[in-house]
């Protein structure tokens, strides 16, 4: 928020995260099964979104505080169970059971954190908080021991919760721009039948806030000041003038 010529104060910024830079791979967290890509990069897809943090100075930033994100995860094409359009997607198996499809399908994180000090213009990432506001994860059937049947289903991920695993994080300038990058570990619990299953997401995330850091133009304001500043000024220059005249 400007407040005239070279003064402002903390303001929250909007940094549109890049696709093209930010990146996200889904894993199995357990040794107790498999879990491999159904097709090609089918477990890896691209961040989109927003993030918003609150920045001390935009032109020269000392400190930051993250105060809230929609990181969506985008789709990467047609996946089992369905086919349907799913953000990512892997085929998990068991020694003791045929494999199952699993999909997550739309994602979308949350990020917020306290405030701290910029040093180099990098932050410790691991105290920022991360949580799912949307979200689900699909899987089909799959058979036990040749014997027990299970059925597919839907686990829903909105509201899992976690503290970032990750500590890289950075917000520079560059040119007019100001740029937030970070790196992300989300653990999370998958549920299939009933049995809680650890996975995780981990993502590069690169965000930019264009012209944020630019010059700021004088406000309205600014510029109402200063037409009566200089109204007044005439006017006291006139009165000077007028007062030379009449003593003369």
């Amino acid at each position: 928020m400007v407040l005239g010529w070279g003064m402002a104060q903390a303001d929250v910024v909007s940094f549109v995260i890049n696709p093209a830079t930010s990146f996200v791979q889904f894993d199995l967290d357990s040794e107790q099964a498999t879990f491999v890509e159904q097709t090609p990069g089918s477990l890896q897809t691209t961040f989109s979104g927003t993030i918003n943090i609150d920045v001390d100075d935009p032109m020269n930033p000392g400190s930051i505080q993250v105060v809230g994100a929609s990181a969506q995860a985008d789709d990467n094409g047609s996946s089992e169970p369905g086919p349907a359009p799913a953000n990512a997607a892997g085929e998990w198996a068991t020694f003791y059971s045929t494999p199952r499809d699993v999909a997550f399908r739309n994602i979308v994180v949350d990020i917020q954190g306290p405030a701290q000090a910029l040093s180099g213009g990098q932050f410790d990432a691991s105290q920022l908080s991360l949580a799912m506001t949307a979200g689900q994860m699909d899987y089909s059937g799959t058979t036990i021991f040749g014997v027990l049947a299970l059925p597919g289903g839907s686990s829903s991920l909105s509201g899992s919760t976690a503290q970032n695993g990750s500590s890289q994080g950075s917000v520079t300038t560059a040119g007019s721009d100001l740029v937030f990058a970070m790196n992300l570990t989300f653990q999370f619990i998958g549920d299939m039948n009933g049995v809680a299953t650890p996975y995780q997401l981990t993502a590069t995330v690169e965000a930019v806030a264009q012209n944020a850091a630019a010059v700021p133009e004088p406000t309205t304001g600014v510029l109402f000041l200063a037409g009566v500043l200089g109204l007044v000024m005439n006017r006291l220059r006139y009165g000077a003038r007028i007062s030379r005249d009449s003593s003369t």
